[in-house]
């Protein structure tokens, strides 16, 4: 079934962190030890990238840099609450949510929506763009 591939990937996962905790295997090199890592747990079908983004970050890249990932998405975030932003807390919501449940970077959809979203972002926050604006007026 899809749940019991998802969990049997989030487990080979986290064997290949406890493995490889500080740099992890390496992004490519990642499908190579979960497929070592299933044939050894499982014996038998077909191997799956970890079905959460964290996870897979933090298999293929470690906790060093999954670290620098997580904060390189929680500012952002801290940001749009402070400055009570509504619509980029729930853009960013979304995201991270999507992050739990798949691979989101992993894919191109994934990289266009979040691409997308954070230049969106990152132009209507930016100060410069607010002083064209005034400019105009």
């Amino acid at each position: 079934t899809t749940l019991n591939s998802r969990v049997k990937s989030y487990n080979s996962a986290l064997e290949v962190i406890r493995n490889h905790p500080v740099f992890g295997v390496g992004a490519g090199d990642l499908k190579e030890e979960m497929a070592k890592i299933w044939v050894m747990n499982y014996g038998y079908g077909k191997s799956y990238l970890p079905h959460n983004q964290f996870l897979t970050w933090l298999s293929s890249l470690g906790f060093v840099f999954t670290s620098v990932l997580t904060l390189a998405y929680i500012s952002p975030l801290w940001s749009s609450l402070v400055r009570s932003s509504a619509v980029s807390w729930a853009i960013l919501g979304v995201i991270g949510f999507s992050f739990l449940v798949e691979n989101t970077i992993e894919n191109s959809y994934g990289v266009a929506i979040h691409s997308f979203f954070a230049l969106w972002l990152i132009y209507v926050f930016s100060p410069s763009s607010h002083k064209e604006s005034d400019q105009l007026k």
